[in-house]
């Protein structure tokens, strides 16, 4: 089920960059957004999908976070897996796991 959303919040998040628009929604405690600069700095998050150009997650979330965007920045601990997929990726905070789809230029 998380990766039919995750692939529809990429499909969506598309449609938002094209045109500079955020878009936030929450489920749950879970996170989803799509647009052209996203920061994701809202505690007590389970799970975190987000798509854009640029995207910074900098508070801490309990579960896992799926991310697709040009340049991403994790700044935050997060509780479970990270699966990213992007041309630009730092990160920073502790992650139990992390799945980099390549062409990536990132440091760990």
């Amino acid at each position: 089920m998380k990766r039919i959303l995750t692939v529809l919040l990429i499909f969506i998040g598309a449609a938002a960059q094209a045109q500079e628009d955020n878009a936030f929604a929450t489920i749950g405690n879970d996170v989803f957004a799509a647009g052209y600069r996203l920061v994701h700095d809202q505690g007590g998050a389970d799970d975190v999908f987000m798509s854009g150009s640029s995207i910074r997650l900098e508070t801490a979330i309990n579960g896992s976070a799926a991310i697709a965007g040009q340049d991403i920045e994790i700044d935050a601990p997060v509780g479970g897996d990270v699966y990213i997929l992007g041309q630009n990726i730092d990160v920073r905070g502790p992650v139990s796991y992390t799945h980099l789809t390549l062409p990536t230029i990132y440091s760990v």
